[in-house]
């Protein structure tokens, strides 16, 4: 059954222009798209069930995407600052020396970005190599104010 919002099927999709086109996923009631970011095929999520309300997603995406490389940056920093200290000072394995910021950031796989209203970003590290034994995490924060907080998971 397809499900209809605002009088628009969001099952078929939305265009953004320069970005691409963006699939409406049912069951999560978002919509999603893979994209190059420095390199890498990311997942990018539109946390919005109707095209209708996408107006501050785009906005966000649109800021994430004109300058990648400064905002990559500014989200590894932060993670540097709070994850890779956290897991230095209590997620060390028995005879583990610490991590240092290179392997950090070798180890740091970004494999989505979701984008949330109001200038809203989550960085997600799903799978990450080697930092918390195939773990996650995710670096949240918003355009206005950059990277503000942080999610792990086993």
């Amino acid at each position: 059954m397809k499900n209809e919002l605002d009088g628009h099927n969001p099952s078929k999709g939305i265009k953004i222009e320069g970005v691409g086109h963006f699939d409406f996923d049912e069951e999560m009631q978002n919509f999603k798209t893979v994209i190059n970011w420095i390199d890498n095929s990311i997942e990018i999520i539109l946390d919005v069930a109707s095209e209708a309300e996408i107006t501050d997603h785009k906005t966000t995406l649109l800021v994430l995407l004109s300058s990648p490389s400064k905002f990559h940056k500014k989200v590894m920093d932060f993670g540097i600052n709070t994850i890779l200290k956290l897991k230095n000072d209590f997620y060390l394995e028995q005879e583990e020396q610490p991590m240092n910021e290179e392997t950090f950031r070798n180890n740091s796989k970004l494999e989505s970005i979701r984008i949330f209203r109001k200038g809203g970003f989550e960085f997600g590290f799903n799978k990450v190599l080697d930092i918390f034994n195939g773990g996650y995490y995710l670096i949240n924060g918003t355009i206005e104010n950059g990277p503000e907080d942080y999610d792990i998971g086993f």
